[in-house]
This record gives structure tokens, C-alpha cells and sequence, in this order.
């Protein structure tokens, strides 16, 4: 799929009429994820970063199911904010978590930025607060991905395996309805 920037881009490279020029290197920084203090890696949090702008919600659809791993089943818990949710430009059209027993833990998000101004995009993410049925805070985790402004939903997704001994202890006391926050900066 090509997108109508990227053909005006590539159009405008190769012509010297206007005395514009578009290196080859511009071209892959513009199509990559940006720069790197604009996304945070998919990890256990001790802290948020004071400039993030946090909105919360609770998760909407709890599943728990089996998988197979290396001939053994495993049990994942995921949480799902079904709901659009959209802040200025930067929307978000689905997130999910899912939490294994064995410390895999997998996300996945929709996200789409409708930005017009200057900026090319906004880091945009999404964080969850894991809580047993008892209250007691298990882990916060969080991701996001720099969303370029202009483009339709795209699937963000990373995953991590970290062994965190309260997730482990407390797995089959999670409780179904978690507390989350989606982000910008």
C-alpha cells in the first residue's frame, strides 16, 4: 500500500526543478517509528515520565484461556479496552494485554493519529496496572510507539518475557478488571 505523502515525497525527490532534494536517509527516518525518546519499550514500569498526559479507563472485556508452550499448557489472562478513546489527534481503537503464567506477556494496539500540524506524529501508548482480587498492585507495565499523523489504524505490537516473582505468585489471583491508562506525548 502506498500512501499519497509518500508518493508526493518520492516525487518530489526526484525533481530538480524546485531545488528540493529528499535523501534517501530523510525518506527512512520519516517511515521509521521516529526517534528513539519518543517510544518506550514494552517493560515493567517504576516510574512515568511526568511530561506523559495519562487518561484512565478500566478494561472492558477479561478472557482467560490455554496455550500450548514446548508441549506444556499454558494459562494467559488478557485485557481488553474495546472502546475508541481519543485525545486531540491521537486516537485509540483497541488495546490488548495478555499475561502468561510463565511470564510471556504480549501487547497489542490500534492506534491512529488524524494530527495537521507540524509535528509528524506522537508517541502514543497505553499502561496497565495489574492487581490481584485482593487490591494488591502486581506489576505496571507500559508501550508505546511513535504513530506517524495522517495515517489509518495500524497495529502496534511488542512483547516480553519477564520473570517479575509477584506475577508469578499472584497469576491465578489476578483479578478480571484491571485499571489502564492510554497516553501521548
Amino acid at each position: 500500500m502506498t500512501f499519497g505523502w509518500l508518493r508526493q515525497l518520492a516525487s518530489r525527490s526526484n525533481d530538480a526543478k524546485d531545488g528540493a532534494t529528499f535523501s534517501p536517509s530523510l525518506i527512512r527516518t520519516l517511515l521509521s517509528k521516529g526517534p528513539l525518546e519518543r517510544t518506550i519499550p514494552l517493560a515493567r514500569q517504576d516510574g512515568v515520565p511526568l511530561s506523559l498526559k495519562l487518561h484512565p479507563a478500566d478494561s472492558d472485556s477479561p478472557q482467560t484461556g490455554k496455550a500450548m508452550m514446548d508441549a506444556k499448557s499454558i494459562v494467559w489472562r488478557e485485557f481488553i479496552w474495546s472502546r475508541d478513546a481519543q485525545f486531540d489527534q491521537c486516537r485509540w481503537h483497541s488495546v490488548r494485554w495478555r499475561f502468561y503464567e510463565n511470564g510471556l506477556i504480549c501487547f497489542d494496539a490500534q492506534m491512529s493519529n488524524a494530527g495537521a500540524h507540524a509535528n509528524l506524529g506522537d508517541m502514543q501508548g497505553h499502561r496497565i496496572e495489574l492487581r490481584d482480587k485482593k487490591g494488591f498492585l502486581v506489576g505496571v507495565w507500559a508501550a508505546g510507539f511513535y504513530v506517524h499523523r495522517g495515517l489509518p489504524a495500524m497495529g502496534f505490537q511488542a512483547n516480553i518475557v519477564d520473570d517479575h516473582i509477584p506475577l508469578k505468585l499472584h497469576f491465578s489471583e489476578i483479578d478480571k478488571e484491571q485499571s489502564g491508562f492510554w497516553f501521548r506525548k
